[in-house]
């Protein structure tokens, strides 16, 4: 496996644990252990779940990540730090497209790749 393939195979990953890391980071030090932090494990689990279905098949979760992202474009249109949204939104459709463009580049490198034979 080339160092290529080994980065893009590995890119995607590493953004979705660090967008789970800097979540549950972030909701410790901005909630504590209050009644809103609950609702924030709440989306830490549906972040977890869905990385899990990620690694699991590339196209599928690269797909949840891009609707989560718009799910987090929409709610930014009604709060007041919109901007802090946006850039969550941000990461996550990066993520999205990352998981996206891994299976796309292992799909053309197996298709093109030579027979044993």
């Amino acid at each position: 496996m080339s160092k290529i393939s080994k980065a893009i195979e590995l890119s995607p990953r590493i953004l979705s644990t660090s967008i789970i890391g800097l979540w549950m980071t972030g909701l410790i030090l901005i909630y504590g252990f209050g009644p809103l932090f609950f609702a924030g494990m709440f989306i830490s689990l549906i972040l977890i779940s869905t990385t899990l279905m990620a690694w699991r098949t590339e196209v599928f979760g690269g797909f949840i990540f891009i609707v989560e992202s718009i799910i987090v474009l929409l709610a930014s249109l009604s709060k007041i730090n919109g901007s802090v949204y946006v850039i969550c939104a941000l990461a996550l459709f990066i993520t999205g497209v990352s998981f996206l463009g891994d299976y796309i580049y292992h799909e053309h490198h197996h298709a093109t790749a030579e027979d044993d034979f």
